[in-house]
């Protein structure tokens, strides 16, 4: 019994790890714009670069399988409130490009 069990719950880990989509997702914005963390809802982001970073740059986007459109989060540095909010396609886009902000 104990070992049908874990069989199972290791069973369902491996579904559940397998079930997860990762998508590249490239951000490009000027050179005063500095971004402090990065939101998808219902999923998670993976390669924020750490300090300033580079005009333009790559994070990994983990939906769950089957997931492509998701509400995104740019929270910028310069304010706490200042943020931007979008719907993004992660299966068709590829990036986006953040015009100038203002504070």
């Amino acid at each position: 019994m104990k070992n049908t069990v874990l069989a199972a719950l290791a069973a369902a880990a491996v579904a559940s790890t397998a079930t997860a989509a990762e998508y590249t997702f490239q951000i490009e914005k000027p050179s005063n714009v500095n971004i402090r963390s990065i939101r998808v809802e219902g999923g998670e982001v993976i390669g924020l670069p750490e300090g300033r970073e580079p005009d333009t740059f790559s994070v990994t986007v983990r939906l769950p399988d089957g997931v492509c459109r998701a509400d995104l989060t740019l929270f910028y540095n310069n304010t706490a409130d200042m943020r931007s909010d979008s719907s993004v396609d992660f299966c068709r886009t590829g990036g986006i490009k953040v015009r100038q902000v203002r504070y």
